[in-house]
């Protein structure tokens, strides 16, 4: 997905069925945090698109262990 957000795009749940929680709350499968998967289904593609943004962020941090 692009960088910038239209309202024509359609957010893909970024779950890969490696769910599991760090100490943080993070899930260190999607990077997403506890509350953002349970809020999943009631978000607008807008925020949809903000959340994948941020939990690819996370889990680069993961991934480079400074988190």
């Amino acid at each position: 997905m692009n960088q910038n957000f239209s309202s024509n795009d359609k957010v893909e749940n970024p779950c890969i069925g490696d769910c599991r929680l760090n100490l943080a709350d993070i899930c260190i499968g999607c990077g997403r945090s506890k509350d953002e998967k349970l809020d999943w289904i009631i978000l607008s593609q807008a925020e949809k698109f903000q959340v994948v943004n941020k939990a690819k962020v996370r889990l680069d941090k993961l991934n480079s262990g400074k988190e």
